[in-house]
């Protein structure tokens, strides 16, 4: 077996950059490079919404998801429904860059 391989590989990844948008530019190339090693894998990705023009354009990502900490996620409250919203999205594993 190939040191590459993965006897079970990841088939829904989220990625999570929920900063700047120059810092959202950066990690782009890792969708490719992810979408590359699994091509039949969904990926996600978690980001402010005035990141959302930029990242839906991207070939490569299945869905969008945003985080609004100002808004709906704000306070304790928003943070349970964002994580019960990513855990009905049934990852297999995610990536916070």
């Amino acid at each position: 077996m190939s040191q590459n391989s993965i006897s079970n590989p990841p088939e829904r990844f989220l990625l999570i950059r929920t900063d700047r948008i120059g810092d959202t530019v950066l990690t782009l190339p890792a969708v490719t490079a992810l979408r590359k090693k699994f091509p039949a894998a969904f990926i996600a990705f978690l980001a402010q919404p005035y990141t959302a023009p930029l990242i839906e354009q991207y070939e490569g990502i299945d869905l969008l998801l945003s985080y609004e900490p100002e808004g709906r996620h704000r306070g304790w409250k928003g943070v349970l429904k964002l994580s019960h919203q990513l855990r009905e999205l049934n990852f297999d594993a995610a990536i916070l860059f």
